[in-house]
């Protein structure tokens, strides 16, 4: 009954905000305690890495960031995430910890934080784990909302002139955590939007070879799909739940006149700048500026491409920021898990200020926000 009425006013909420304009934020810094954030390579998520700093410089007193290296290049066991996270619970000041895509042996990081101080809060944007491997120690999720992100990339795909959809990705993914219903999301808009859906399983980048190795099987699978008549044509719509392997889908819808039709997570600043080199705004909100400077760089490719043009990491971790100073200064909002998500839902939308973003609670999933806006713009 509790999850229902949480349920109800969460739309309650977004039905009420959907119709208003830009919003009046409050933010209010915690005095004794600080914010980590624990952040991947700013060369793999540049959105998330100039918003980590962005806030670290505006919040100086309230925010520490602890940087990581790529995570796609972390093997079994490495310690690096679980080493910051015990760190940063270890500080007394520390009174919430931001897992920022948050990526592999996050659930184990976050398990030793609460472990060292069972009130420390903990907060994941994009987790890769399963949900339920994680809920038990995480305060928050804030996810992508997958299903309407699905539904974007094929009809950009479809409008592009796309006659198959080509999804790369492996187990890992597939069978469990952020991605584990991409697949299925991407098969059902195919059918409805009729293409001939194709998947093609590649090599997991943080196994034997790396990154290397992960592009490279995605140029093999490539060329296994031509050979056995898989596809045809060059009306081939090209995507992986891969971050590692995104270069390579625009490589080959550069050289081939493919379609490379969004990056993994929905953020501008992944994917197309990878390969054609353009330089990133002085305000990273301007992402018009910057998907313009992509339309020059593309101007002589053959391929075809897309973009996003909402920054949703940006978006997510200023959300996770507000959460959970919100959280720090108010002890009893932190010990009310009802209240707290959905103070988390409505951060997010001050964190968007756009009355097309959407944030909700799903009743299926505790602990979690799910946050989205359509916005994927074909460049070319």
């Amino acid at each position: 009954m509790k999850r229902i009425t949480a349920a109800l006013l969460a739309l309650l909420m977004l039905v009420s905000l959907a119709s208003c304009g830009k919003r009046t934020v409050k933010v209010k810094e915690p005095k004794d305690k600080q914010v980590a954030i624990i952040l991947t390579s700013q060369t793999q998520y540049p959105e998330d890495g100039l918003t980590a700093y962005e806030l670290s410089k505006k919040y100086p007193d309230s925010i520490v960031i602890k940087q990581l290296g790529d995570s796609r290049e972390l093997q079994a066991g490495d310690p690096d995430i679980v080493t910051a996270a015990r760190e940063a619970a270890q500080d007394p000041k520390t009174g919430a910890i931001i897992f920022d895509r948050a990526t592999q042996f996050s659930d184990k990081a976050i398990a030793e934080a609460k472990k060292i101080n069972p009130d420390v809060i903990t907060i994941a944007i994009e987790p890769e784990r399963e949900h339920f491997e994680m809920e038990g120690d995480v305060d928050i999720e804030f996810i992508t909302n997958w299903q309407a992100y699905a539904a974007d990339i094929v009809s950009a795909a479809k409008q592009q002139g796309a006659e198959f959809f080509v999804l790369f990705s492996f187990p890992g993914h597939i069978n469990g955590g952020l991605y584990m219903n991409a697949k299925d999301y991407l098969e059902k808009q195919c059918k409805e939007n009729g293409l001939d859906f194709v998947y093609s399983e590649t090599r997991d980048p943080t196994y034997s070879g790396g990154i290397s190795a992960a592009r490279l099987s995605v140029e093999e699978a490539m060329t296994s799909l031509l050979e056995n008549r898989e596809v045809s044509g060059e009306n081939i719509a090209l995507f992986s739940t891969d971050s590692a392997s995104q270069s390579a889908l625009v490589k080959l819808a550069d050289e081939k006149g493919y379609i490379y039709v969004a990056p993994s997570f929905p953020t501008p600043y992944n994917g197309i700048g990878e390969v054609f080199t353009v330089e990133y705004p002085d305000d990273i909100t301007d992402t018009a500026l910057y998907l313009e400077s992509l339309k020059s760089a593309l101007a002589e490719s053959r391929g075809r491409f897309s973009a996003v043009s909402f920054p949703h990491a940006r978006t997510m971790l200023i959300a996770a920021v507000y959460s959970a100073f919100d959280m720090i200064n108010d002890p009893a909002l932190a010990n009310d898990y009802y209240k707290y998500i959905a103070n988390a839902a409505e951060r997010a939308l001050d964190a968007a200020n756009d009355k097309k973003f959407t944030a909700e609670a799903p009743e299926n999933y505790l602990k979690v926000v799910r946050c989205y806006k359509s916005s994927i713009e074909i460049l070319k």
